[in-house]
């Protein structure tokens, strides 16, 4: 079974003119609405994302050998386009937008893409035109990871059947946010899988006992394991595939061992 976070769409701005269809929001909230006379006029570097591929030269071969390829880096470009009442104004707006815009790293998003957030950092600008209180420029944001995510989590249960089936179109491998169980039966190991991946718990767990994993694929946060709200590490066998237990479309998700009732929060990441 799944569910979604309720969103109240009524209480968005989708009828509100004066907000650029491509407005970018810092803090939850669209810059046009944090300084006077700003605006955002296009956006770019949002759609598709080449490869970089990795190769070797061989000797008396015409090209090279393809070794790997992954996804760069993407950069979104936005111009906007500021208006100042004069020289004052003009200094303070962009004092102000130098501000919002200046964490090492942030999470911004598009009123056209109201769901999803990106993480990046502005790594380059375009000045405006000198000598005047109307400027025209754009600002980069560098993204390290390419993907979007999903700003609510959707929530997986295995009422159902007994396991937890990925039904939403994730289809790039993502970390879930949290796995809970509610232990059905006392047990002294647990087991949960995802096709070829394991993670495996050990100690004593008794009917009634709620355990929580939360992961995090930030460097800053480290993931955690939570018995009865207790932080319990050691419950955790090594040999688990712990940080790299991703699910996406389709997946199937089980629990061994433990007559237990399985949630799973995901926020799928998108291209």
């Amino acid at each position: 079974m799944t569910y979604y976070e309720f969103q109240d769409i009524n209480k968005k701005p989708l009828t509100r003119p004066v907000l650029s269809p491509e407005a970018i929001y810092v803090n939850g909230i669209p810059i046009e609405d944090q300084i006077d006379g700003f605006y955002t006029l296009t956006v770019s570097g949002r759609e598709l994302v080449p490869h970089s591929i990795n190769t070797q030269e061989v000797a008396g071969s015409d090209g090279s050998m393809f070794l790997n390829a992954r996804y760069a880096n993407r950069s979104i470009k936005v111009t906007y386009r500021l208006l100042a009442k004069n020289d004052t104004d003009y200094r303070e707006k962009f004092e102000l937008l130098n501000y919002l815009l200046s964490p090492k790293r942030f999470d911004f998003k598009f009123y056209d893409d109201p769901f999803y957030f990106w993480t990046g950092t502005v790594t380059s600008v375009e000045e405006p035109a000198a000598g005047q209180n109307f400027a025209k420029g754009s600002f980069t944001i560098e993204c390290t990871s390419p993907f979007k995510r999903r700003i609510e989590p959707v929530t997986y249960d295995n009422s159902e059947d007994g396991v937890v089936r990925i039904s939403e179109p994730a289809y790039f491998e993502t970390l879930p946010d949290e796995i809970k169980l509610v232990i059905g039966s006392k047990t002294s190991s647990i087991a949960i899988k995802n096709d070829t991946r394991v993670i495996k718990l050990v100690g004593s767990f008794n009917a009634g006992d709620t355990l929580r994993i939360v992961f995090s694929d930030i460097p800053e946060e480290d993931s955690a394991i939570y018995l009865n709200n207790n932080l319990k590490l050691d419950l955790l066998d090594l040999t688990s595939d712990f940080e790299n237990f991703v699910v996406k479309y389709q997946d199937v998700i089980s629990v061994d061992n433990a007559n237990a009732r399985l949630y799973l929060k995901l926020r799928s990441k998108h291209l």
